[in-house]
C-alpha cells in the first residue's frame, strides 16, 4: 500500500490514471463503456475503496478498468486485496430487518391471514 511519507495519507494509484490518460480515455468514455459510475471509477484511481460499493462489485469495476486500460487485471486485484488487508475495516450498521423466532413458514402464512 503507496502512503505519503510525510502524512501518512494514503496516495492513490497515480500510475492508473497517467495510463488512462496517456491511452487518451477519459473518465466519461470508461463510465460509457462499463456503466461504471464516474465517481467509482475516480475512486479507484485515488484508492478511495471506502466509496465503492464493495464486494463482488467492486471486484469488477477493477477488472473492468484494468481491462480498458490495459492493465493486468490479475496485478490489480492482487494490489486491491493487498491494499484491502492492511487497511482498518469499516463498520457498517445491520440493515437486515430483525429475526422471528417463528418458523419462516409461519411468518409467511402470517402475513396473508393477519
Amino acid at each position: 500500500m503507496s502512503r505519503d511519507n510525510k502524512s501518512g495519507a494514503w496516495v492513490g494509484w497515480p500510475e492508473l490514471t497517467a495510463l488512462r490518460r496517456s491511452r487518451k480515455i477519459s473518465v466519461d468514455q470508461i463510465a460509457a463503456l462499463t456503466k461504471i459510475r464516474t465517481e467509482y471509477i475516480t475512486a479507484i484511481e485515488q484508492g478511495d475503496f471506502e466509496k465503492l460499493p464493495g464486494g463482488v462489485y467492486t471486484t469488477s469495476y477493477i477488472r473492468q478498468y484494468a481491462r480498458l486500460v490495459d492493465y493486468p487485471e490479475h496485478e490489480l486485484l492482487l494490489r486491491f486485496n493487498s491494499a484491502m488487508a492492511t487497511s482498518v475495516p469499516v463498520e457498517r450498521q445491520d440493515t437486515s430487518s430483525p429475526k422471528s423466532d417463528r418458523p419462516r413458514f409461519l411468518r409467511w402464512l402470517g402475513s396473508f391471514v393477519f
